[in-house]
């Protein structure tokens, strides 16, 4: 046998190992997914009929959800206007409320004065 045929039996015999290795694993896994599956918690249950339970309450929550959503409703009509009057207003906005508190107080600076409470020094 040549150096060639050599190391390609010897690369084809590793191969056949790692497949025989590969399926023993399988089946190894195999065996404990069927142990594991048939094993009960401390209140009795399988391991499949917890995730059965756990997939029930999620369904159940989302309808929860859904129903919740349901209830819930939004009505009426956007303004854009009224948008505005939801800010702080804007500079103009704010100089007409200033000029008009300061109107106010000059008034009562003018009746106070004409009363003849005011008094300077």
């Amino acid at each position: 046998m040549s150096i060639k045929h050599w190391y390609r039996y010897r690369g084809e015999g590793q191969l056949n190992e790692a497949r025989r290795e590969w399926q023993a694993a399988l089946k190894e896994a195999a065996k404990k997914r069927t142990t594991s599956e048939s094993e009960t918690t401390p209140d009795g249950k399988f391991p499949t009929d917890l995730m059965t339970e756990l997939q029930e309450k999620l369904s159940e929550a989302g309808q929860g959800l859904q129903a919740a959503a349901d209830k819930v409703s939004v009505s009426g009509t956007f303004n854009v206007f009224g948008l505005r009057g939801m800010s702080g207003g804007s500079a103009a906005d704010r100089t007409a409320s200033a000029t008009e508190e300061t109107a106010k107080n000059t008034k009562r600076l003018l009746d106070e004065a004409h009363h003849g409470g005011l008094q300077f020094s």
